[in-house]
């Protein structure tokens, strides 16, 4: 009969996918926010520490895990501020790894 040929159930499985790891950074920084009273800009600086995954100043703006962690550390969850950035790293030093 003419019948359809099925393939090899074992040959279906995907190959394990393996995934370096990306290294966790402890960088020791210096924070940047602006406040605003009426139409006076004031701009506020604190040296802090911030552990990200990423070594780049612009990373390290962007990274939601270290922008959580900064507001915390800052003492403005609750406040108005605007431009919270890093401004500078000083000192940096690798302390872990974790599966990319």
């Amino acid at each position: 009969m003419g019948g359809v040929v099925l393939a090899s159930k074992a040959s279906t499985k995907p190959p394990p996918l393996i995934m370096p790891d990306k290294p966790i950074y402890h960088h020791f920084v210096q924070y940047r926010w602006s406040t605003y009273r009426g139409s006076a800009k004031t701009n506020h600086y604190w040296k802090g520490y911030a552990i990200s995954s990423y070594n780049t100043i612009e990373e390290l703006t962007l990274d939601n895990v270290n922008f959580a962690f900064a507001v915390k550390q800052l003492g403005l969850k609750g406040r108005k501020f605007t431009d919270l950035r890093v401004v500078e790293i000083y000192e940096s030093a690798v302390v872990g790894s974790v599966a990319g």
